[in-house]
């Protein structure tokens, strides 16, 4: 009976009691925010799910919709066809067939230009798309690198800390008795 006695008196024994008592308290807390978590996205879930049904209702509008169209543009068709061939039973007298030729052929060449113009837009946009992708990848490296340093620092700064303070204490106390060294020791040794 005395050993146990002795132990709930230690003051290290104390303090790992503690420690484990606040580890299950905030694994308490952190199990209760997953829970709260897993709630709110549940709800996200059912929200994505009735956008999704709307927009697969709003795309199948918009499909007849399309359907609708194309069938009064079949239907603009025929009605074209009839009206060339009216036209041409009029006999459309050759200057103005020669004007509308003109003109379509200098909106061709506008078209060409046009195009020339948006292909090299692409381009230049494909090459600006590239950098901003080199540029975000680079940023990445960084920061991971940035991340890794921190935490290589915090590692290493928590056991120094702690050898530091053990050291200081044992510095200061020249004639501290042994029992008191070898708690201080062991403290170094655990952060070792």
């Amino acid at each position: 009976m005395q050993k146990t006695d002795s132990l709930d008196e230690n003051p290290i024994v104390k303090e790992l009691s503690n420690v484990a008592s606040n580890a299950f308290h905030e694994l308490e807390l952190t199990k209760q925010n997953l829970k709260e978590k897993e709630l709110e996205l549940k709800e996200i879930a059912e929200i994505s799910n009735e956008k999704i049904n709307a927009a697969i209702k709003t795309n199948q509008d918009l499909q007849d919709k399309v359907q609708l169209l194309l069938d009064f543009s079949n239907t603009l068709e025929r009605k074209n066809e009839i009206l060339e061939q009216k036209n041409k039973e009029f006999k459309i007298k050759e200057t103005t067939y020669n004007k509308l030729n003109k003109e379509l052929k200098e909106q061709l060449v506008n078209v060409s230009k046009t195009e020339k113009d948006l292909k090299l837009r692409k381009k230049f946009l494909e090459k600006q798309v590239e950098l901003k992708t080199d540029a975000l990848v680079k940023s990445e490296k960084i920061a991971i690198i940035g991340e890794l340093t921190s935490r290589l620092a915090h590692d290493l700064r928590n056991p120094l800390s702690v050898i530091k303070t053990a050291h200081g204490i044992m510095k200061e106390k020249p004639k501290m008795d042994i029992e008191q060294r070898l708690q201080y020791n062991a403290r170094i040794d655990r952060a070792l």
